[in-house]
């Protein structure tokens, strides 16, 4: 029916890894103040319990450690070029990826199978299952084929 090519570089990795990036910084965020609580409230009073410091240091621990996971993984997209060919049929879409120019391999997937499909502000993310996705760039699609792949995926259509 119609076909995509998308570029698979920093740009999705942000927008894909963008809910987890606001939870990173939250539980960042959390951790951070708990902290700061505990060393103002230890100069206030003599004794304080460190069981209090331990419960903020896990949240900011895991807002650190998923930051700084993201942040590679936005760094490292960029370090191999590659791209996504896609066909879009009404049932089924094949995704071919090329990688230095080279076809790696094709796969044929169904709308049906897909875990869910989400639509970004550059961007519509098929997932294969609840962690893994596919990127198709909406730069890439004129207007009735934008409309055409948000209704096969059963997005809203705008």
């Amino acid at each position: 029916m119609f076909t995509a090519k998308t570029d698979i570089n920093k740009e999705i990795q942000k927008e894909l890894s963008r809910p987890l990036y606001i939870v990173s910084i939250v539980t960042l965020v959390i951790g951070i103040v708990g902290m700061v609580a505990y060393v103002v409230l230890g100069t206030i009073f003599d004794n304080p319990e460190i069981e209090y410091m331990l419960a903020f240091s896990f949240p900011f621990a895991f807002g650190l450690v998923l930051l700084i996971t993201i942040n590679k993984l936005c760094k490292n997209a960029d370090k191999i070029p590659q791209y996504n060919q896609y066909t879009f049929e009404e049932e089924y879409f094949m995704a071919t990826t090329y990688r230095r120019g080279e076809n790696v391999g094709t796969v044929k997937l169904y709308y049906k199978d897909l875990a869910k499909s989400r639509e970004s502000k550059n961007y519509i993310f098929m997932y294969l299952n609840k962690y893994s996705a596919v990127a198709v760039a909406k730069d890439q699609l004129n207007s009735d084929e934008l409309i055409l792949l948000r209704s096969f995926l059963g997005l809203k259509l705008v």
